[in-house]
């Protein structure tokens, strides 16, 4: 048994299968398997995975987000169904959030960053991200990267960056492992 089928059968056994009623599925049994790659990559980084949080009431367009002190990823599954949304690539854009963090830094260089945007993001997406207020270069490059890599790159650069932080290098604490 590979190294993701145990953390795939961990995460199982911890948080399934049950029932969410936004979704009105089993969340672990119907889930995709790209999705159970996505999730057996952050329970192999040490990150917990959740298809709910009390954020997601209060904000109807949230989709999900990345608790970094709790290393907690949420997705909002009500939200995500009402915008007709992808779970898959929320919740991949959420680990790209956590590489991010994990790498202390920007991913792209600024460069090639600006020229990809330019090239692949709608103006008014932009305008929005820009719009927001929060970090739009961090964003925008979560963007990008959610739309260029596929979930099994997503999936391995998160397993690559947390052995990484667990060897010492770029260590956010609040990433460390819970049970090493």
């Amino acid at each position: 048994m590979t190294a993701a089928s145990r953390a795939v059968n961990k995460w199982l056994r911890l948080n399934g299968p049950r029932q969410d009623s936004r979704l009105n599925l089993p969340l672990t049994t119907c889930s995709p398997l790209l999705i159970q790659l996505l999730i057996a990559a952050a329970a192999a980084a040490g990150l917990t995975v959740t298809h709910s949080d009390p954020r997601c009431g209060e904000n109807p367009m949230l989709m999900g987000g990345w608790n970094r002190e709790q290393a907690a990823v949420f997705l909002c599954a009500s939200s995500i169904r009402a915008q007709g949304m992808d779970q898959e690539e929320i919740l991949r854009h959420e680990l790209i959030h956590v590489i991010q963090d994990l790498h202390q830094g920007a991913l792209l260089p600024e460069p090639l960053l600006s020229i990809l945007a330019r090239e692949t993001i709608p103006s008014g997406e932009v305008m929005v991200v820009i719009a927001s207020g929060d970090d739009a270069n961090r964003e925008l490059e979560c963007r990008l990267l959610t739309r260029m890599l596929s979930t099994p790159v997503v999936a391995q650069w998160l397993t690559e960056a947390a052995v990484k932080n667990r060897q010492g290098v770029g260590i956010p604490v609040a990433l460390t492992p819970k049970n090493p």
